[in-house]
Protein backbone atom coordinates (compact mmCIF):
# COMPACT_ATOMS: atom_id res chain seq x y z
CA UNK A 1 0.00 0.00 0.00
CA UNK A 2 2.93 2.16 1.00
CA UNK A 3 4.81 1.68 -2.56
CA UNK A 4 1.51 2.66 -4.51
CA UNK A 5 0.87 5.90 -2.53
CA UNK A 6 4.45 6.44 -3.52
CA UNK A 7 4.22 5.78 -6.70
CA UNK A 8 0.63 7.71 -7.22
CA UNK A 9 2.58 11.21 -5.21
CA UNK A 10 5.40 10.69 -7.92
CA UNK A 11 2.99 10.03 -10.73
CA UNK A 12 1.37 13.14 -10.23
CA UNK A 13 3.99 15.28 -9.97
CA UNK A 14 5.47 14.24 -13.28
CA UNK A 15 1.67 14.97 -14.64
CA UNK A 16 2.26 18.76 -12.65
CA UNK A 17 5.70 19.39 -14.51
CA UNK A 18 4.49 17.64 -17.78
CA UNK A 19 1.61 19.84 -17.81
CA UNK A 20 3.62 22.62 -16.95
CA UNK A 21 6.00 22.02 -19.67
CA UNK A 22 2.91 21.68 -21.84
CA UNK A 23 1.64 25.40 -21.47
CA UNK A 24 4.88 26.98 -21.55
CA UNK A 25 6.21 25.46 -24.35
CA UNK A 26 6.21 28.57 -27.31
CA UNK A 27 5.95 28.26 -30.93
CA UNK A 28 8.59 31.09 -31.45
CA UNK A 29 10.48 30.29 -34.48
CA UNK A 30 9.82 26.78 -34.90
CA UNK A 31 7.40 25.68 -37.67
CA UNK A 32 4.05 23.92 -37.39
CA UNK A 33 5.64 20.64 -37.95
CA UNK A 34 8.51 21.43 -35.43
CA UNK A 35 6.02 22.86 -33.26
CA UNK A 36 3.74 19.74 -33.23
CA UNK A 37 6.75 17.16 -32.80
CA UNK A 38 7.24 19.39 -29.63
CA UNK A 39 4.45 19.42 -27.61
CA UNK A 40 3.78 15.43 -29.26
CA UNK A 41 6.58 14.34 -27.38
CA UNK A 42 5.41 15.92 -24.03
CA UNK A 43 1.71 14.92 -24.46
CA UNK A 44 2.70 11.30 -25.20
CA UNK A 45 4.93 11.32 -22.09
CA UNK A 46 1.78 12.45 -20.23
CA UNK A 47 -0.44 9.43 -21.56
CA UNK A 48 2.47 6.83 -20.50
CA UNK A 49 1.17 8.39 -16.47
CA UNK A 50 -2.30 7.57 -16.87
CA UNK A 51 -3.67 4.19 -15.82
CA UNK A 52 -4.78 1.36 -17.35
CA UNK A 53 -8.83 1.79 -16.63
CA UNK A 54 -8.37 4.99 -17.88
CA UNK A 55 -6.63 4.02 -21.17
CA UNK A 56 -9.69 1.66 -22.04
CA UNK A 57 -12.27 4.21 -21.02
CA UNK A 58 -13.23 5.42 -25.02
CA UNK A 59 -14.93 8.61 -23.63
CA UNK A 60 -11.99 9.42 -21.43
CA UNK A 61 -9.42 9.09 -24.59
CA UNK A 62 -11.20 11.16 -26.98
CA UNK A 63 -11.98 13.99 -23.83
CA UNK A 64 -8.34 13.78 -23.65
CA UNK A 65 -7.85 14.32 -27.37
CA UNK A 66 -9.93 17.58 -27.53
CA UNK A 67 -8.08 18.87 -24.46
CA UNK A 68 -4.83 18.12 -26.67
CA UNK A 69 -5.75 19.71 -29.70
CA UNK A 70 -7.12 22.87 -28.15
CA UNK A 71 -4.09 22.94 -25.96
CA UNK A 72 -1.98 22.74 -29.54
CA UNK A 73 -4.02 25.41 -31.13
CA UNK A 74 -4.23 27.71 -28.26
CA UNK A 75 -0.21 27.67 -27.91
CA UNK A 76 -0.31 28.18 -31.91
CA UNK A 77 -1.71 31.60 -31.60
CA UNK A 78 0.11 32.99 -29.24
Amino acid sequence: MRQQRLFTQSNSAKQYQLENDIGALPQKNMSIQEFYSAITYFVDQLALTESTELKACGTYIQRREQQRLVQFLTALSQ
